[in-house]
């Protein structure tokens, strides 16, 4: 059985961004994202996704997602999810996030990224 989602509060002083390249469909995007090695998936923001028209696939079954203390995250339930290229210093490969609402950063790589 696949883990429950779960996004971590982050501590903003000790925080990693990278700067990467995300590309959809037929749109690239130069945004700061954050790597979370307390998040245990890959979070897309639903309100950055739906401002850059990100296509969204929904799910057939809503999933739902915790903070990393196990409250209830209060997005509530992940409804859909992205499929996007990702590209970092020549590395390019496909990211699929689960969206929901995050606030500073527009995608959160969790340890399933590393």
């Amino acid at each position: 059985m696949k883990e429950t989602p779960k996004i971590r509060t982050v501590d903003l002083k000790a925080k990693l961004e990278l700067e990467v390249v995300l590309e959809g469909r037929e749109r690239r995007w130069d945004v700061k994202v954050l790597v979370d090695s307390g998040a245990n998936d890959t979070f897309l923001d639903k309100r950055w996704a739906d401002e850059n028209d990100v296509p969204l696939i929904k799910l057939g079954q809503p999933v739902t997602v915790l903070n990393v203390n196990g409250t209830p995250n209060v997005a509530g339930n992940i409804m859909h999810v992205a499929s996007l290229i990702m590209n970092y210093q020549g590395h390019q490969e496909s990211v699929w996030a689960q969206v929901t609402m995050l606030g500073m950063h527009p995608l959160i790589l969790g340890y399933t990224w590393l």
